[in-house]
């Protein structure tokens, strides 16, 4: 896991993940080489990704575009097999990429969060009061405990219901 957050160039960026791939990996003379030495250490943090699977995620990237890095993003669109990197950004600015839906836990993985996060409500929660929080979830983590939350503090089960947000703003008169 690498959080690029503070990094507004190619410089900063490329030493970000290059250095934390290497220390993960314990290779230390790596991570020595200086910060503008882009092609030796690209080659060697690739060879080592050939090497050895490694999932990096890298989260945060929305500070840096591609242009502004080019060279780092097209050696990261190159990632050797077996290792993979996951971008995380609120951007759909790389040329590259592919947006990916986040959804809620499927039914059988829902219904066994709930039952694990209702713990000490457990007696206090009916059937219908968890099948309520499963449809009104969607099945999202945060969902079920912000709804859960609601449940154990005695407030009404509300929430919106999936699929019923119009897709145009309604004009308030």
């Amino acid at each position: 896991y690498i959080d690029a957050r503070n990094c507004h160039d190619e410089v900063s960026l490329q030493n970000k993940v290059f250095n934390e791939i290497a220390s993960v990996l314990r290779f230390d003379a790596i991570r020595q080489q200086g910060p503008h030495q882009f092609a030796e250490k690209a080659a060697q943090i690739a060879a080592l990704l050939g090497m050895f699977r490694v999932l990096v995620i890298l989260d945060h990237a929305d500070g840096v575009g591609v242009e502004d890095a080019d060279d780092f993003w097209t050696w990261a669109s190159n990632i050797p097999y077996p290792s993979l990197l996951l971008i995380v950004t609120k951007d759909r600015c790389y040329k590259f990429a592919t947006a990916v839906p986040v959804g809620g836990f499927g039914p059988s993985d829902a219904q066994a969060f709930l039952e694990h996060h209702a713990g000490a409500h457990q007696g206090k929660l009916d059937e219908e009061d968890a099948a309520a929080i499963l449809r009104l979830s969607g099945g999202a983590a945060d969902g079920i405990l912000l709804l859960l939350g609601q449940h154990a503090h005695g407030r009404r089960l509300a929430a919106v219901e999936p699929g019923t947000l119009p897709q145009q703003a309604i004009p308030i008169d």
